[in-house]
């Protein structure tokens, strides 16, 4: 476009071609929904709507005696009265499905959005179902939430 112009091959003033692909850019990006690989973007997507979606029939409520039937872990309330999912290793492969996982619980711990275990993404403690210990993924309350406009920076 500046070339066209340099050229007088269109009426245009200076930097107005430049200035009008800026915008473009920048209409394209917020779009997007930030920098860095769009597969992490869509994974953690894809991971909220499932929550979202899923969180009332796919999780035992630790409260009640709601027993979900194709079950992917168990809720209960945070001090806040939110509900914090706990995500069984398969539960969590079901919600990833299409996407990798490890990449995912990776990316959700960047976030703030899983709450990681000892030096690793997933949590051991006690099933109130089955009464017996076991690994989840503690996704925190604020996964079904709108992701912050400043942690939309991917990683990498």
């Amino acid at each position: 476009g500046e070339l066209a112009v340099e050229f007088d091959i269109v009426p245009w003033r200076r930097g107005s071609a430049e200035r009008a692909m800026a915008k473009l850019f920048e209409r394209w990006f917020g779009v997007r929904g930030g920098a860095g690989p769009i597969e992490l973007q869509r994974g953690v997507e894809h991971i909220r709507t499932q929550i979202g979606l899923y969180g009332n029939s796919r999780f035992d409520d630790s409260e009640r005696t709601y027993l979900a039937n194709e079950r992917w872990g168990f809720r209960r309330r945070n001090e806040k009265g939110l509900h914090e999912y706990f995500v069984s290793p398969a539960g969590w492969k079901q919600i990833c499905l299409g996407f990798d996982p490890v990449t995912n619980a990776k990316e959700c711990e960047r976030l703030g959005l899983l709450i990681p275990g000892k030096g690793q993404s997933a949590t051991t403690l006690k099933d109130p179902r089955k009464k017996t210990t076991g690994r989840f993924y503690h996704l925190a309350a604020n996964i079904t939430e709108q992701v912050p406009e400043k942690s939309r920076k991917f990683a990498a």
